[in-house]
């Protein structure tokens, strides 16, 4: 059964106020409902984590299912999309412009599987590929060259078709528990 949020509470999840909360839900941007002769909003988890999916928002660590995760950071925006749809009901996939980002979720709650994208500068892709070095993380590489092959589990040529890289990162996921 979904558990049933606040824009409160919400709110307090998102790392926003709550007028914005709101806001997202008088728009129709975020489903839920109204409590009856009140103002009072309700919106049922599933509903959040569409939201948050959808722009691409860290997803909050109470939201987090027992899916393995995903995280890309970089820029894919059309990866992005492809990949939700060949994979986004078996593993939770998030988001990490910088790898300051990715940083910050290496120390916090290592995903099981970790895309760069060669758009990011060198350094901060070694920082990314050393922040998750010793954890039980496969780090796959989007863009890079031969040379670059040694830092990541497999590297795939831009333009990386989709289903390709769905199916590598399932392959690795299936394995990650042995």
């Amino acid at each position: 059964m979904s558990k049933v949020y606040t824009t409160g509470s919400i709110a307090k999840m998102c790392q926003v106020a709550p007028k914005t909360v709101a806001k997202w839900f008088d728009s129709g941007e975020l489903e839920g409902y109204l409590i009856p002769q009140s103002k009072d909003r309700r919106v049922p988890s599933e509903a959040i984590l569409s939201f948050i999916k959808k722009n691409r928002m860290p997803i909050p660590e109470e939201l987090r299912g027992s899916n393995p995760r995903v995280l890309l950071v970089g820029t894919f925006d059309v990866v992005r999309g492809g990949l939700s749809e060949y994979i986004g009901r078996d593993f939770d996939i998030e988001f990490a412009a910088s790898g300051f980002e990715a940083g910050v979720y290496a120390s916090e709650n290592p995903p099981q599987c970790v895309v760069v994208d060669s758009i990011l500068s060198a350094n901060e892709v070694v920082a990314i590929v050393d922040a998750f070095k010793g954890k039980k993380t496969t780090v796959l590489g989007v863009g890079f060259g031969p040379n670059d092959e040694s830092e990541f589990q497999e590297t795939f040529q831009k333009p990386v078709e989709t289903e390709v890289l769905a199916a590598r990162i399932s392959h690795f996921m299936e394995g990650a528990d042995d």
